[in-house]
């Protein structure tokens, strides 16, 4: 059965949404310690709204594409200096538009994403002013075509941060395509019959 378009996209959104990655995956994903990752979660796992609920005592909690992009996303707010408190609802502007590209674009992974620039105004609460834009230039613009006047603006960058994330999260699920001997030996595997059988010039090697 041929998929349009509409399932397609339908299918890259529900994939970036699915809790389908261990506790591991996510902390490589997102340069976070499990220390920091359970900190988070106990002192703010509601206010994450991540992918899945509590599993409850014994069972292991899985975490989705998405959710790696939300957590890297807030621990680069953090390391800019903003508290994790502040940090947890501004993350969620990111991973919004992370989730809206991923009809297009999340395919096992992000491999590209336009430009986008997040700026949070000061104080960085709750009800901050949120700019997006491709550029520092247009975000300047934008501060002053609507007379925004703020003493300091946060500017992260939301694509930098959700390819960051789903190139992690991907790596040691990324298929190798097997072409030279050195590809089977960079693996630690041995050639499999059937592929010697196909390259036996490789024999040669």
């Amino acid at each position: 059965m041929d998929i349009n378009a509409d399932q397609s996209r339908a299918f890259n959104f529900a994939e970036f949404l699915r809790p389908s990655f261990k506790q591991e995956d996510v902390i490589r994903a997102t340069d976070l310690s499990e220390t920091t990752l359970q900190n988070y979660l106990f002192h703010y796992e509601r206010e994450m709204r991540l992918s899945m609920p509590p599993p409850g005592s014994g069972r292991r909690r899985m975490y989705s594409a998405a959710d790696a992009v939300y957590l890297r996303a807030v621990r680069a707010i953090s390391n800019l200096g903003v508290p994790p408190s502040i940090a947890v609802p501004l993350a969620h502007h990111i991973r919004a538009w992370a989730a809206a590209m991923a009809k297009d674009y999340y395919q096992a992974g992000f491999v590209t994403l336009p430009d986008r620039l997040f700026a949070f105004s000061s104080p960085f609460e709750d009800n901050a002013t949120v700019i997006c834009a491709a550029t520092y230039a247009e975000i300047q613009e934008r501060m002053k075509q609507d007379g925004y006047d703020y003493e300091a603006m946060l500017v992260v960058d939301g694509a930098r941060i959700a390819l960051g994330a789903s190139q992690k999260l991907w790596e040691p699920y990324q298929l190798i395509e097997m072409k030279t001997l050195e590809d089977w030996q960079k693996a630690g595997l041995e050639p499999t019959e059937s592929w010697k059988a196909r390259h036996p010039e490789a024999e040669d090697e």
